[in-house]
Formats: structure tokens, sequence, C-alpha cells
């Protein structure tokens, strides 16, 4: 599942726009531009870390060997959303 596909789950969670979403977790963001990224998946993981804390999530990061991309995920109530 994609960085946005579970931003978006985790919308649906929280009961919350990607408006809301953008204004509450990163304001210095246009909506425009925050909907950009979102949809890119090109979040850093300061930004990412705030959303998560916004939607009442945890953000995690794990660094691959070399060659895989690195995995990242929120989770939920103790669990992978």
């Amino acid at each position: 599942m994609t960085i946005e596909q579970q931003i978006k789950s985790l919308l649906v969670k929280a009961n919350m726009t990607q408006t809301a979403l953008a204004k509450k977790a990163l304001p210095d963001l246009t909506n425009t531009y925050f909907n950009k990224k979102l949809k890119e998946g090109k979040f850093d993981h300061d930004e990412l870390k705030k959303i998560a804390k916004v939607l009442g999530a945890e953000y995690h990061y794990e660094e691959p060997p070399p060659q895989p991309p690195p995995r990242q995920w929120f989770t939920l109530n103790g669990k992978e959303v």
C-alpha cells in the first residue's frame, strides 16, 4: 500500500478531509501543494510524523538493504494501516 493510500485510509478512519489534514499538519503548505505531494508520495519523514500525529496514528520507517526501496507505514491503535 502506498503512502497516499495509507493516508487516505487514515483520513476515512479519522473522518477528516485532506484539506483539514493539510491545515492542521502542514499549515505552511497550500492545499494544492499538499495534494500534489500526497499524490506523488513525496513527504519527508518530519511531515509524515506530523500527518500521523494529526490522524492519531504513528509513522514508522525502516531502512532497507541497498537495493529495495525503504518500507514506510502507519499504525493506528497498534495495527498497521
